[in-house]
């Protein structure tokens, strides 16, 4: 059977959009834009990942297809908004199917795309000629039901298979990347736009160690500096960081100790405090946190006034007692309003050194720490790690992290939970931050039932004055954690911490 993969992709979804539009379960089947993000989603999948039987193929269309639709399609039962789409795509491949077999008895002409053999291997066979002409068009299929404006953004796929290089792996990721931003998402401001957790997980699996995923992140980075998803004033010179440091660390002194910082506790406190033991000599592979640096002071100075050597001896390192460890999921708010400016800086950066603050602290303690990014839809930047061992890692990986899009708390809640299930800790904890309201919020709290049962606390630190503070209180009262609410977004890190004593 010879199936031409984009024929496939957008008959299918045109055919998922008419079934939903007739399903009485449905109340609205979808928008316009889920289904262009869609197709170019599961396009991209094919290209990258390659090779694929049509099994396989079509588990791909099917799985990506929902996860790109299911924020946008409302059924008047949410519990089976997702057995309503796979019984969707399932009648539409059928048909697709159906009509394949038609065509192939009454031609024997081949079709451009993936030759599939009677073996069922999946051949990339895509012409670059095929695309220019429109034959390829991802606007083929369901598009062509749109507008000319509204199918803008598939017609344009075809540049993903035409940029496709073929001199080995490096070479086909950085074509890819360089046409994601420009092709699938349009600009920041746009609803589904991407965050950096879900850019980096079309290449790799959301849960690779981290060290893998900042690989990954290397090869992003010029374009993410292309697109101006980056600090204006961050540049790779030594200067020009010293300057962004700088202007970071001067809003940072300008606002301490300024804003109201509000605290509903739900549980009585429980705390195994953080605190010095023993004091004894410096080992290779402590960590420099560890080091007092009063007392070490003290003996380099004594050294150098009887002018001796320094020692490992002099270096001093503080024991603490033990404490419970935790395993974290941090789930940060990176939609469009968090490129809003705080002080003349943008609340995304000033979050960013909150969390910075906040890897310092744990970096301290056992515990694992996990990293969610939430808009339009949520994704894992880091699955958990001990942040004692991987703490450079997650401070790398966080200064690249960008704001844009729509809110989806209820989607974070999800995935936190996804990264929970791979714990086997006894102290499950996750706590949320954002600044605004989201959709679905009877999926939060039906996430948050969830969670809990599953042995996890919930804390929310609500931001400013557009947060819905109320669902917010109530997700941290079933969660059993904490409700902060902060007046100003630079007390963030001072919540995190009061957050982080209150669980130890």
């Amino acid at each position: 059977m010879n199936i031409d993969p984009v024929q496939i992709i957008t008959k299918v979804l045109s055919k998922v959009y008419e079934y939903l539009r007739e399903d009485f379960r449905v109340i609205r089947p979808g928008s316009v834009r889920s289904f262009e993000a869609a197709a170019s989603d599961i396009m991209m999948r094919i290209l990258i990942e390659g090779g694929f039987d049509y099994d396989k193929f079509k588990e791909t269309v099917i799985r990506v297809g929902i996860e790109n639709l299911y924020l946008s399609v409302e059924t008047s039962n949410p519990d089976d908004k997702r057995k309503v789409l796979e019984e969707a795509f399932e009648r539409a491949f059928e048909d697709a199917e159906k009509r394949q077999e038609k065509t192939e008895e009454a031609s024997t002409q081949q079709v451009a795309g993936f030759n599939v053999s009677n073996g069922g291997e999946i051949n990339e066979n895509v012409e670059r000629s095929d695309y220019e002409s429109g034959t390829g068009s991802i606007s083929g299929g369901f598009g062509a039901e749109y507008s000319a404006e509204e199918g803008q953004e598939l017609q344009m796929g075809r540049s993903l298979v035409a940029n496709v290089d073929d001199h080995g792996k490096d070479a086909k990721l950085d074509s890819i990347i360089s046409t994601i931003y420009e092709i699938l998402y349009g600009g920041v401001g746009t609803v589904n736009f991407l965050n950096l957790a879900q850019l980096i997980n079309m290449f790799i699996d959301p849960y690779a160690n981290i060290v893998e995923k900042t690989k990954v992140l290397r090869k992003m980075e010029p374009y993410l500096r292309n697109y101006g998803l980056l600090p204006t004033d961050f540049r790779r010179n030594r200067d020009g960081e010293r300057v962004f440091e700088a202007l970071r660390n001067v809003v940072k002194n300008a606002m301490s100790g300024m804003g109201q910082v509000k605290v509903v506790r739900f549980t009585d406190i429980d705390k195994y405090p953080t605190y010095v033991v023993s004091v004894r000599e410096y080992k290779i592979g402590d960590n420099y946190f560890d080091v007092d640096l009063q007392k070490t002071a003290m003996n380099l100075s004594r050294k150098s006034i009887m002018h001796k050597l320094f020692t490992n001896k002099d270096i001093v390192v503080k024991e603490y007692a033990n404490v419970k460890t935790i395993d974290i999921v941090l789930c940060l708010d990176v939609s469009g309003s968090m490129r809003e400016l705080s002080n003349g800086m943008p609340k995304i950066e000033i979050a960013k050194d909150a969390v910075g603050q906040y890897i310092q602290f744990l970096s301290k303690t056992n515990d694992r720490l996990a990293m969610v990014l939430f808009n339009f839809r949520a994704d894992v930047l880091w699955g958990l790690h001990q942040v004692r061992r991987y703490w450079q890692q997650m401070n790398y990986m966080l200064k690249y992290v960008y704001a844009g899009g729509g809110t989806n708390l209820a989607n974070a809640l999800e995935r936190s939970r996804e990264v929970l299930t791979r714990s086997r800790s006894n102290s499950k904890h996750v706590i949320c931050v954002t600044d605004g309201r989201t959709v679905n919020s009877s999926m939060c709290i039906k996430e948050a039932v969830r969670l809990r049962r599953g042995g996890a606390t919930i804390s929310t630190i609500a931001i400013g004055e557009n947060s819905d503070d109320e669902l917010l209180m109530r997700l941290s009262k079933i969660g059993g954690g904490l409700f902060i609410k902060i007046s100003s977004i630079h007390d963030l890190g001072k919540a995190l911490i009061m957050d982080k004593l209150h669980s130890m």
